[in-house]
């Protein structure tokens, strides 16, 4: 088992900005390109990371199987974060000013924590990126983070620039106005606002999603913002790096905001008169 993270992996990145990458992106492409030519991926640590002192976002990879040696897989690992990748625009890791950094002093200790979980029967880690779930699953990521937000009874923010687009293929527009029904609803929220981009707009699939809630959405135009993002009384939220549409298509990362994040994003909408 090797662990690491990516440093600099943020979306925040002037780099990824630059080269209109997004975070999730540039995990798809290095994890596909791991599994392509080495026969192995990666997955996120999730909640364990405070009693072992690693980043929030942390990542393993079992090597086990393709019985690849820890060092040999670590000079594999750093060598690989110079090579360019077709899928994000041919540039590398380092070329994204992104590095990765491997956590030698803390396998044991990692190992002991895991072993510990797992004699729990505690879930340890989870896929970092969701490709080819299930409606149901989308349903149950989004009804956890909404509960780590609070969102219900609350007002609940979300900035997508697709989330009412069309896809000229009339049963996935179906499928489509369904699902994210669906996960509006588990948010339980008193109150919706919608800032979206009005040239991606289709007002069927606005109207079909709103009949099948009983609260009415508030829809704000402004193309400033590209990212998504779910905000529950401009004090809590969390980040999608796809739109709803592209759950299941592409993979993709979710995460909380932090406090701070959120008040930068509120402050910025604000500032845009979109509350």
């Amino acid at each position: 088992m090797l662990y690491f993270t990516f440093n600099n992996i943020s979306q925040k990145n002037s780099l990824l900005v630059q080269e209109n990458i997004e975070v999730s992106d540039v995990l798809d492409a290095f994890n596909n390109k791991l599994k392509m030519e080495l026969g192995i991926g990666f997955n996120i640590i999730n909640g364990i990371n405070d009693l072992i002192g690693i980043p929030e976002v942390s990542f393993v990879i079992n090597n086990d199987n393709a019985k690849i040696p820890d060092k040999l897989l670590q000079f594999v690992l750093l060598e690989y974060s110079k090579h360019s990748i077709e899928k994000i625009h041919n540039k590398s890791l380092q070329d994204l000013g992104m590095s990765i950094e491997i956590y030698l002093k803390k396998e044991e200790k990692i190992k002991q924590v895991l072993k510990n979980i797992e004699n729990n029967n505690s879930i340890l880690q989870e896929e970092v990126l969701l490709k080819n779930i299930t409606n149901e699953e989308k349903l149950n990521c989004f009804s956890s983070f909404f509960s780590k937000i609070e969102a219900e009874e609350k007002e609940l923010i979300i900035t997508d620039p697709y989330l009412f687009k069309e896809s000229k293929n009339k049963k996935e527009d179906d499928e489509y106005c369904n699902i994210l029904a669906k996960i509006i609803m588990k948010a339980k929220a008193k109150s919706i606002r919608v800032i979206t981009n009005y040239r991606n707009y289709n007002n069927d699939i606005h109207k079909k999603i709103e009949n099948k809630l009983t609260q009415d959405i508030k829809i704000i135009w402004n193309d400033d913002f590209h990212d998504r993002f779910w905000i529950a009384d401009r004090k809590k939220g969390f980040y999608t790096g796809t739109s709803i549409n592209g759950l299941g298509k592409r993979i993709t990362l979710i995460n909380l905001l932090s406090k701070d994040e959120v008040k930068i994003i509120i402050d910025e909408l604000n500032k845009k008169e979109c509350l």
